[in-house]
């Protein structure tokens, strides 16, 4: 086993172990946790990273001052309409970048530069998806609910993973993440959903058989956000969105699949719960 190996999974642990200790202080310490601790963290590679802001510089500051505005307006509104709207607004941004993920290089939306010379959007980048992850714990079975979007990203990634290293041998799109195999990405759409199902029926309701299509939608959404994250970082010319976990890179780096797939998570879960 390979020292970096080692790393990530030690690294791995750490976060789960993290994670459950967060959890079991309650839904209210987690939401705010999401918020200023897990958004703040992505905030900070997005704009340190890909716009090379130095910490003291005036628009890094303005940056956070807009995602504080944006918090407190979470947690002062607490109005159901105000929620629904910020979740059609975050589907709204991933239209956006799945337009840039598609459009070719001479002609791709240039969400990079429009971060560039508005630097402040970013705090709505980020918002916007963790206040997605947020929204679903709006509910008894909150704890259930978080850990099936877990479970959703984590066995997407795994399996994506695992099949693509013992028989990957075509290329998922080799300009965008040469790593990524169609043979790793079938692992995905045929492990997590299944996976998905049998913990829904074990712990959240029945195993209803209209599951099963929609998780492979929530799938392809999570392969998708990886890809995404994987663009723009070649935009940036980075490898990684920070080295803060060790062998895993940055926050965002392990966050953007679940970033992306969590609106369309929350929405399931808001019409099925």
């Amino acid at each position: 086993m390979s020292s970096n190996t080692k790393k990530r999974i030690f690294s791995a642990l750490g976060i789960v172990g993290g994670l459950l200790i967060i959890l079991s202080l309650g839904r209210e310490v987690t939401q705010v946790f999401a918020f200023l601790c897990w958004g703040v963290l992505i905030t900070d590679e997005i704009l340190t990273n890909f716009l090379k802001l130095e910490r003291k510089s005036n628009e890094y500051m303005f940056s956070y001052t807009i995602y504080g505005v944006l918090v407190a307006l979470f947690f002062g509104v607490e109005n159901e309409n105000f929620s629904k709207l910020l979740i059609f607004l975050n589907i709204i941004q991933n239209i956006y970048l799945l337009m840039f993920l598609f459009k070719k290089r001479n002609h791709t939306l240039n969400i990079f530069r429009s971060l560039r010379e508005v630097k402040f959007l970013t705090s709505f980048f980020v918002f916007l998806p963790v206040h997605s992850v947020v929204y679903s714990m709006n509910n008894s079975q909150w704890i259930l609910i978080f850990l099936g979007l877990i479970l959703l990203v984590g066995s997407t990634d795994t399996m994506g993973w695992l099949v693509g290293k013992n028989f990957g041998k075509h290329k998922l799109w080799p300009a965008v993440s040469p790593k990524k195999t169609i043979e790793g990405a079938l692992g995905s759409l045929i492990s997590a959903p299944l996976l998905l199902t049998l913990y829904w029926g074990m712990f959240i309701g029945k195993a209803e058989w209209y599951l099963i299509p929609i998780f492979i939608v929530l799938t392809i959404f999570t392969i998708i956000g990886d890809l995404v994250q994987s663009k723009l970082k070649r935009r940036f010319s980075l490898k990684d969105s920070s080295t803060l976990i060790p062998g895993h890179g940055g926050v965002y780096d392990r966050s953007d699949s679940l970033l992306f797939v969590a609106p369309f998570y929350s929405l399931f879960v808001s019409l099925v719960v």
